[in-house]
C-alpha cells in the first residue's frame, strides 16, 4: 500500500483507507497514537490519542459537520502541522494540553478556527485562519501560550479573541485584517505581550481591551480600522508603546481606563480624532505624535 496511516481504532469509529490516492477518502473518527502522514483526504474529524507524537496532513483537506475537527485533548509534546481543517464548529481544538505545536496548519469556514482553553505552553505559528463565523484563534482560560506568524482575516466576528482569563501570552508578528468586528480583542485578560502585529481594515477596532490590565501593546500597526486603531476600556496599568494607528476614525481611545502609559506611539492622521480618553485617570502620554487629542 501506498500510505503510511497508522490508526487506533475504537469500535465506535467507522474508517475506511484508500489504497491508492485516487481511490475514495478516509471517513469517520480517525484516532492518532503514532506518527502519521495522511495521504489523502478525511471525510470526518481527527483525534490525537498520544502524546509525543506528530500529525502530518501533508496539505490534505479534513472535513466535516462536527464539533472538532482535529482534537487535543490531555496531551503534551504534540506536533500537528500541514493540515486543512473546515466544516466543523472547531477546526482545532487544544484543551487542557501543554507543549503542544501546530504549525502551517489551515483553518477556514469553521464557526472557529484554533480554540485553545485551559492550555498552557502551547505554539502555534505560521497558521491560516480566514472566513470563519466567529473568530480565527480564541483561547480562553489559557496561560503562557505562543502566536506567532498567524494570519487572521476576513472572520465573523474577530480575528484574534483572547478571552476569559487568558494571561501571559505572547501574539507576535500575527495579522489580522477585514475582520467583522475587531482584529484582536482582549477581555477579562491580563499581561499578555502583543508585539508587531498587524490590524488593518476592520471593521470595529484594530486592537480593543476589556476589563484587561497590565498588557503590554508594542510596535503594532493599525490602519484604516472603522472606529479605533487602539481601544481601551475599563481597562488599567498597561502599557503601549511604539505602536501606529492612522486612518482610523480614532487613533487612540480611552473610556473608564486609568493608570496607563501610551508612550512613543505614532497615531497621526485619523479622521475624527488622534487621541482620546473619557472617565480616565493616572494615564501617562509621553513623546507621542499626535495632532488631535481630547480630554488629555
Amino acid at each position: 500500500m501506498n500510505r503510511r496511516i497508522e490508526t487506533f481504532v475504537l469500535a465506535v469509529a467507522v474508517i475506511a483507507i484508500a489504497a491508492a490516492p485516487s481511490m475514495a477518502n478516509t471517513f469517520g473518527t480517525l484516532y492518532i497514537s503514532t506518527d502519521t502522514i495522511l495521504t489523502d483526504d478525511h471525510d470526518g474529524d481527527i483525534v490525537i490519542m498520544a502524546d509525543h507524537i506528530t500529525l502530518d496532513c501533508g496539505g490534505h483537506v479534513i472535513s466535516g459537520d462536527l464539533p472538532v475537527g482535529v482534537r487535543l485533548e490531555g496531551r503534551t509534546q504534540v506536533t500537528v502541522r500541514n493540515c486543512e481543517v473546515a466544516g466543523f464548529v472547531r477546526g482545532f481544538l487544544v484543551l487542557n494540553s501543554v507543549g503542544n505545536t501546530l504549525v502551517g496548519n489551515i483553518a477556514n469556514r469553521n464557526q472557529f478556527g484554533f480554540a485553545v482553553a485551559g492550555s498552557s505552553g502551547n505554539y502555534l505559528y505560521g497558521n491560516t485562519a480566514n472566513s470563519n463565523e466567529f473568530a480565527g484563534f480564541a483561547p480562553g482560560q489559557s496561560t503562557g501560550n505562543t502566536f506567532a506568524g498567524n494570519t487572521a482575516n476576513l472572520n465573523g466576528r474577530n480575528g484574534f479573541e483572547i478571552h476569559l482569563f487568558s494571561n501571559g501570552n505572547v501574539f507576535s508578528e500575527n495579522t489580522a485584517n477585514n475582520n467583522a468586528a475587531t482584529g484582536f480583542a482582549l477581555n477579562l485578560s491580563s499581561n499578555n505581550q502583543l508585539s508587531a502585529n498587524t490590524a488593518n481594515g476592520n471593521a470595529e477596532n484594530g486592537f480593543a481591551l476589556f476589563q484587561s490590565n497590565g498588557n503590554l501593546l508594542e510596535d503594532n500597526t493599525a490602519i484604516r480600522n472603522a472606529f479605533a486603531g487602539f481601544a481601551l476600556s475599563q481597562s488599567g496599568t498597561n502599557t503601549l508603546v511604539g505602536n501606529r494607528a492612522k486612518n482610523n476614525v480614532a487613533g487612540f481611545h480611552l473610556v473608564s481606563s486609568s493608570l496607563n502609559t501610551i508612550e512613543s506611539n505614532d497615531g497621526t492622521p485619523n479622521s475624527g480624532i488622534d487621541a482620546f480618553q473619557s472617565g480616565s485617570a493616572g494615564n501617562v502620554y509621553l513623546d507621542n505624535r499626535f495632532k488631535t487629542t481630547d480630554g488629555i
